[in-house]
């Protein structure tokens, strides 16, 4: 919530013998003066710096995951913790923002798989894509590795994402190429796997020996 602070001005008494006129120094502000402290420059004013908060944010967030400290989102945004701490009140509220970008790519890698007529390679697509994504964005791998962050779902697209792996799942049990016991929810066993791979692997590359692996055991037999 963007606050803006009023100033109240107060006035002398009147002189005696004051003939109603308005000294030359106070009959108007310069234009240029106005238009910078109105309402609708500092909340222009107010809207950069959040934008420049999420995007030092989100390029942390890549390098670093969740576990990235304010002070270091801070540092690469150029201000103090205390702005912001006024514009996001916790930590959390602050990466749930810089993540929503996150969900809205895992949603869309969701329904692009699902333009793939073999429902097999279509579920096969998406691991791969996923797997990729999370080895070369540390946000990413966090967010759906995570187990208990965030408290709550993230954006419009997190049913999006839900309900198209949902999709995913029933169409390959259907065609019989995946296994009957795979449900749509160990989607994010997969995930969180992956994700402590890519984290602690010498070798980035390692996670497509690791899907590779998996897909073989969710196969049919």
């Amino acid at each position: 919530m963007i606050c803006v602070v009023g100033i109240e001005l107060s006035c002398s008494p009147l002189r005696e013998g004051y003939d109603g006129r308005v000294p030359r120094s106070t009959r108007a502000l310069p234009a240029r003066s106005a238009r910078q402290s109105s309402p609708s420059t500092l909340r222009s004013d107010a809207e950069r710096n959040r934008l420049t908060i999420l995007a030092a944010a989100t390029e942390a967030l890549t390098e670093i995951g969740l576990d990235v400290p304010v002070d270091e989102i801070a540092r690469r945004a150029g201000v103090g913790s205390a702005t912001i701490y006024r514009r996001f009140p916790t930590r959390d509220d602050l990466l749930v923002a810089a993540l929503e970008e996150r969900v809205r790519d895992y949603a869309d890698l969701v329904e692009r798989a699902l333009e793939e007529a073999d429902p097999w390679r279509a579920f096969c697509d998406l691991l791969y894509a996923v797997c990729e994504r999370q080895a070369a964005d540390a946000g990413f791998r966090d967010l759906l590795a995570a187990t208990k962050w965030p408290p709550v779902s993230i954006g419009e697209h997190s049913q999006r994402a839900a309900d198209g792996v949902a999709r995913l799942v029933r169409r390959a049990k259907r065609a019989g190429a995946l296994r009957k016991d795979f449900a749509s929810g160990d989607v994010r066993f997969l995930m969180m796997a992956n994700g402590g791979i890519t984290r602690s692997a010498a070798d980035p590359a390692v996670w497509k020996r690791h899907i590779e692996y998996v897909i073989d055991g969710l196969r049919a037999r």
